[in-house]
This record gives structure tokens, C-alpha cells and sequence, in this order.
């Protein structure tokens, strides 16, 4: 396990370790600036919510009781006027006439009993119909009788039960539930059941209450009673139907309570009617019910985001003309390592990162004076290697050289001894004298100097072909390049074999360069040599046989002149042949 942190570590490390200063510093504080806009944005909303949340909590319940007390005004109005109606003494006198006469007198008593109920009810509204039914089982209307209600109806002991007191019942009929008030009327001497008396309360009038708080236009508003069967909604669809929740508002105990609902996105809302066994339900979608915490959310939201964006913009544009001079200091030193040194300090930096300035303008020019003494010293070494190159030229050329003459003179007493001697004589001359550079074609003339006293020396053995480009004959050269490898040729590859040897020398451009190819049909390199041979290894201070002084003093030599890049390359195969390769940059007068 640590080591699998210690991993991680690592690669994060690593990771960060490739990020710029100025990108690095501006992630942090993009990171930081974010992580405190949330955190501030977090808390700020969570206090909010629940202000808001227990506001909408108080807000609803209110409206719930100011609507519930509403209704309970509506359902007192009832109460009051029924009362008067039992208590009335116009109304008792009827009821008891009717009671004590036979059926066939009772007609005008009831039609006075009528007339007084009408002339008590005309103002109230809520009332749509009215019915009383004597204990003699004669009954009294306005409107329309309630034909539910007879002598044998169990309506009767429900009024009965309650001793006198207004009692609401829902009769479930087929257009919907009517909402029946009712309540015995009590002889005022006596103080026995003389009659019944029922209204028809008025839905309309409910709904009327309930449409009036817009609150609950995304929701619904209902009116339930014990069994929860919905007397009025604001929708009216729902009026006659269960509530849906009617086991949940059956089981509590609270008077009034807001309910967040698990199984769907719904607030539930309700409060007891005073005056009848009624409970207020309101059912609030959570859209509806948090419109304030959503819109606050997208608020924070919106505010945090512009607060992240502008800080970013100016975390970005501070930390990039911050980290500017930085940059334009890492651009100098770039220059500075190109090779030139004319750089110069911006004038307007005066703190730390001028200082930076200071120290570095001091280094250049103490480097640029080390460069110019080191380059005097390097010029002056590389003229003193160069002297002592030359001077390492093989001797046995000019031993060899004589012994032919003198071997010639023996046999011949001819006009080629002239020819070697004159050779010699202006091979000595050009080589020794003279610039360092020289064109291909004077090089050319001191290689077939040479080779005028080798073929002598060989006779027939010896065959030498030139091929190179007329164009290139102007190039400059270095001076004493193609006799060295022309002599190795012939002495370390065609001498050790008895048929004839061939030397062909070949010369093209390539690009900018100029190339040389001397190829030989001499016994080669092996395999093992070859890669033991390194021409840039310094010449031993006692060179014998298989030394390759020549081909290793030609090599350094270009090198010095013209770079890494240029030199000798050699290709070898054993017993057939060799070629080495010359590259030199190809320049003219």
C-alpha cells in the first residue's frame, strides 16, 4: 500500500514537476478562488434553504389557517342561523301544532312554518335547500325536500347523538357529495325532541374560498372529511373522490403539520376546521413549494460561476504579466546560447527580477570575455597542431623516392630519371610552400606528380583512373588531401598482391558539399581492424606499419578546418576492396 502511494506520489510529482511556474501558480490560485467561491457559495445556500425552507413552512401553514378560518366563519354563519332557526319561538309554535294535529289539519301550519323559514334564510346564500321533519314524522322544506330524510333514516341518530349541537354529514350521491348540516330542535320548555332540521350547505361557496389563494395553483386544495372523501378542491375533478393520503392524515394526532412526502416530490400540508371534523389538505409539487430555494440556487449558481470566470480572466492576465519579465529572460538566455551576446536589461524593471537582470548582463559579458580569449588561445593551438601535422608527413616517400632513381639509374641510363627527379621536384615544391588552401584542380596536378613516380616504380601494376566533374575544379581545398590516401592505397592495399591494382578516384557535389571517393583494389581491411580503426585518436608519438598516420592526419585536419561533420569515411571488403570517402564543404574563390 505505501509503496503504491509512494507511486502515485512520484507520478504527480513528476507531472507537476513539468508544469511552468507561471501555469503552475495560476492553477493554484484558479484552485483556491474556486474552492473558496464554493465553500462560501455552499454554506450560503444551506443557510438560505433552510431560512427560506422554514418560511415556505410558516407561509404555507398561514395561508392553510387564514383559508381554514375562512371556512370556519362560512360553517359558524350555519351554526348561528340554525340555532336561531331551532330557538325561534314562530318556529317552535308551528312544530308543535304540527305534531299535535292529524295529518289532514297540518297543511297550513306548514305552509306558515315555511314562510318563516324563507323569511329567516333569504339572505344567507349558503343555504341552498332546507328540511324539517317533525318527531310526528311530518316534514317542512324550502326548495325542494330531502328525500333521505324520513323517520327511519339513520341521519336521525347521527343528530340525535349530538344532543343538539350542529352535526355535519357527506351524503355521497351520484353528481358528487352533498354537504348536509343538521341538528335537533329541542322544545324550549320541555327540552324534548320536537323535530329535526337539515340544509344543504352550498359547495360552491368552498371552492369559491379556495380558488381565491393562488399559492396552490400548481398544486391542489381540498377539503376532506373524517373518511376522506373530498367535499371541494380547487380542482373539481377531485371533488367525491378518497384522498390519496387518507391513511396518513387518519394516523396523526397534529392539528396542523407539513409533510415532505419520500415516495414522491410533493409537499403535504393540512389543518383541522374548527367547527366541523373537517381537515384543510394542500399537496404542493416540490417545484412549486422551493420555487424560492430554485431560483436561489440558480442564483448562487450563476454567481459563483461569473465570480469564477472574472477571477480566472484576471488570475491569468496577472500571473502572465507577471511571469512575463521571466519568460523575456529565458528568451535572452536562448539568444545568449545561440551566440549572440548583444542582449540588454529592460530599463523599467527595479525589484527583484531586475536584479536577475543585473547578474545575468554580468555573466554574459564575463562569458563573452572568456569566448574571445579562449577562441585567440584555440586559434593559436589549432595553427601550432597544424604545423605539427604537417611536419609528420611519412619520410619514407622521399626514401622511397630515391631508391627508384637510384634503382633506375642502375639499370637505365634514360630520360625517366629526368621525368621522376622533375616530379619530385615539383611535388616538394607545391607541398612544402605555399597557401594553405588550393584549388581541386592544383591538387589534382601534385597528385599526379606523385603518381608519375609510382607508376615508374610499378610499371604496368599500376593503373589510376580520375573521374571528376570539370565544374568542380575551382572548389578550395585543403592542401595535401588525395596524396596521403593515394599512397595508403597503393602501399597498405595493391603492394601485398601480385596481379595489377587499379585506383579509381571519383568527385561529385552532394547538396553544399563536395565529396571524394578513392577506391583501390588492394587487399582491404578486415572486419576487426575496421572497427578498431578511429581516425580522430591522436597520433602515436612512434608510428610505424598500420599506423594509418596518413589517413588519420588528412581526417583531423579537415575536421579543424570545417567542423564535426566533415572528414573521412572508409567501406572496406576484405581481399576485394577499399574506399574512402571525403566530405568537404563545397567553396569557391
Amino acid at each position: 500500500m505505501k509503496a503504491m502511494l509512494r507511486n502515485h506520489y512520484r507520478i504527480l510529482r513528476d507531472f507537476i514537476y513539468q508544469i511552468s511556474i507561471g501555469k503552475l501558480v495560476s492553477l493554484l490560485l484558479i484552485l483556491l478562488i474556486t474552492a473558496a467561491t464554493f465553500a462560501i457559495a455552499g454554506i450560503s445556500y444551506n443557510l438560505s434553504e433552510q431560512i427560506i425552507r422554514r418560511k415556505s413552512d410558516r407561509y404555507c401553514k398561514d395561508i392553510l389557517k387564514e383559508i381554514s378560518s375562512n371556512i370556519d366563519m362560512k360553517l359558524q354563519e350555519v351554526d348561528n342561523l340554525t340555532t336561531f332557526i331551532c330557538y325561534n319561538e314562530t318556529v317552535q309554535s308551528q312544530i308543535n301544532k304540527i305534531n299535535r294535529l292529524e295529518n289532514s289539519f297540518v297543511l297550513y301550519e306548514k305552509k306558515v312554518l315555511e314562510k318563516e323559514l324563507i323569511n329567516m334564510t333569504v339572505a344567507n346564500k349558503s343555504l341552498k335547500e332546507i328540511t324539517i321533519l317533525t318527531s310526528s314524522g311530518q316534514s317542512a322544506w324550502i326548495s325542494q325536500p330531502n328525500t333521505e330524510f324520513t323517520i327511519d333514516s339513520p341521519i336521525l341518530d347521527t343528530l340525535h347523538r349530538n344532543q343538539g349541537s350542529l352535526c355535519w354529514i357527506t351524503l355521497i350521491k351520484d353528481d358528487g357529495p352533498q354537504v348536509i348540516a343538521g341538528r335537533t330542535i329541542n322544545d324550549l320548555g320541555l327540552q324534548t325532541s320536537i323535530a329535526d332540521f337539515l340544509v344543504h350547505f352550498d359547495e360552491q361557496i368552498l371552492h369559491n374560498i379556495l380558488q381565491q389563494k393562488a399559492f396552490f395553483e400548481d398544486g391542489t386544495l381540498c377539503i376532506i372529511d373524517r373518511n376522506g372523501t373530498i367535499l371541494s378542491s380547487n380542482i373539481p375533478k377531485y371533488i367525491g373522490q378518497t384522498h390519496q393520503y387518507q391513511n396518513l392524515l387518519a394516523d396523526t394526532t397534529e392539528t396542523a403539520s407539513n409533510i415532505k412526502l419520500d415516495n414522491s416530490q410533493e409537499w403535504l400540508t393540512f389543518c383541522n376546521i374548527a367547527n366541523a371534523d373537517w381537515k384543510l389538505v394542500s399537496l404542493i409539487p416540490n417545484i412549486a413549494y422551493e420555487r424560492e430555494i430554485i431560483w436561489l440556487r440558480r442564483c448562487i449558481f450563476l454567481i459563483a460561476f461569473c465570480t469564477i470566470s472574472i477571477t480566472t480572466v484576471l488570475v491569468i492576465s496577472l500571473t502572465n504579466r507577471l511571469f512575463y519579465p521571466l519568460r523575456q529572460l529565458g528568451n535572452m538566455m536562448k539568444t545568449v546560447g545561440d551566440g549572440n551576446f548583444n542582449v540588454s536589461k529592460p530599463a523599467h524593471y527595479r525589484n527583484d527580477i531586475g536584479e536577475l537582470y543585473d547578474y545575468f548582463i554580468d555573466m554574459v559579458c564575463k562569458v563573452q570575455k572568456l569566448i574571445t580569449t579562449t577562441n585567440q588561445q584555440q586559434i593559436l593551438l589549432q595553427k601550432a597542431e597544424l604545423n605539427s601535422l604537417r611536419m609528420q608527413i611519412n619520410p619514407h616517400f622521399i626514401y622511397n623516392t630515391l631508391e627508384s632513381i637510384k634503382w633506375m639509374a642502375y639499370i637505365n641510363d634514360n630520360e625517366e630519371i629526368v621525368t621522376m627527379v622533375k616530379a619530385l621536384g615539383d611535388f616538394m615544391r607545391n607541398n612544402i610552400s605555399g597557401p594553405e588552401f588550393i584549388t581541386v584542380e592544383k591538387e589534382l596536378e601534385n597528385a599526379n606528380c606523385y603518381l608519375t613516380i609510382q607508376k615508374r616504380r610499378y610499371e604496368k601494376k599500376l593503373e589510376v583512373q580520375i573521374e571528376i566533374d570539370l565544374q568542380l575544379y575551382q572548389a578550395q581545398i585543403p592542401k595535401l588531401i588525395l596524396q596521403p590516401l593515394i599512397e595508403n592505397s597503393i602501399v597498405h592495399g595493391l603492394e601485398p598482391k601480385s596481379e595489377q591494382g587499379k585506383i579509381h578516384i571519383r568527385g561529385w557535389r552532394q547538396d553544399s558539399d563536395l565529396i571524394i571517393e578513392i577506391t583501390d583494389n588492394g587487399v582491404g581491411f578486415s572486419k576487426e581492424i575496421l572497427q578498431a580503426l578511429d581516425l580522430n585518436a591522436p597520433a602515436p608519438l612512434h608510428p610505424g606499419k598500420g599506423s594509418n598516420l596518413g589517413m588519420r592526419n588528412v581526417h583531423q585536419r579537415i575536421q579543424m578546418y570545417y567542423g564535426k561533420e566533415y572528414g573521412l569515411a572508409i567501406r572496406s571488403e576484405f581481399g576485394i576492396e577499399t574506399t574512402v570517402r571525403i566530405r568537404l564543404p563545397c567553396k569557391y574563390c
